[in-house]
């Protein structure tokens, strides 16, 4: 059973600012005449939070009931409307998880929760597979973000696997220079071979060891 709640939060309609121009743009940049609505949901991923925090930070931190909606784990939609969700890549800053995090701390500062955010798009109207795909890329900024599953995780926690030994290039300062600049040659680096000599020389003198693969790509691109 997960242990991750999810919640949906929707700005009420004379509140729904972002959803209005999404639509706007649609219809007036790629031509979605049949377009009818548009819905944008902000979706939270909740987890490592008391019950008694998690009610409490439902109406003061995801939500200001005067102006929003909030569903809890489902919302409702029509069976026609086609949906999507769009979330950061791993790696990115999430600035709006960063922050519920931090004032759900500030209710319960023993708390320590893992949040995840994502946008879910709710479009109705007569929209065909192909224009489906046109706005999905239209909403995706590829260098940061990408379609999210709709599937509730089992957990937040990111598990990493054990990286491998860091390859050393053993015997790197025994080398010969025909040697050498055979190895040169089958690792494809920018540097020059004049380059790759002065590192075997420093490493030679001054390091008095091999050196890792590791190192000479970082050295590689500086």
């Amino acid at each position: 059973m997960s242990k991750v709640k999810r919640i949906y939060v929707e700005k009420r309609e004379p509140y729904a600012v972002r959803a209005k121009e999404l639509k706007a743009e649609l219809r007036s940049y790629l031509g979605m005449t049949g377009l009818e609505a548009v819905r944008v949901l902000i979706r939270y991923d909740i987890e490592n939070i008391s019950e008694a925090t998690y009610v409490k930070s439902l109406g003061t931190v995801f939500s200001e009931p005067p102006l929003d909606l909030l569903y809890e784990e489902h919302f409702e939609a029509g069976e026609s409307d086609k949906i999507f969700t769009v979330e950061y890549l791993p790696g990115q800053f999430d600035q709006r998880a960063d922050s519920a995090e931090q004032c759900v701390k500030l209710l319960n500062e023993k708390e320590q929760p893992l949040i995840h955010s994502a946008t879910t798009y709710v479009l109705s109207g007569s929209i065909s597979d192909e224009q489906f795909e046109r706005i999905k890329a239209y909403c995706i900024n590829p260098v940061d973000s990408r379609e999210a599953q709709e599937r509730k995780p089992d957990t937040l926690v990111t598990e990493f696997e054990d990286p491998a030994d860091v390859r050393i290039l053993e015997g790197f300062c025994r080398l010969e220079e025909n040697s050498l600049r055979s190895l040169y040659q089958s690792l494809n680096l920018a540097m020059t071979i004049e380059d790759f000599k002065h590192i075997q020389k420093y490493y030679q003198l001054e390091e008095k060891r091999d050196p890792s693969m590791t190192e000479i790509r970082v050295l590689d691109t500086y």
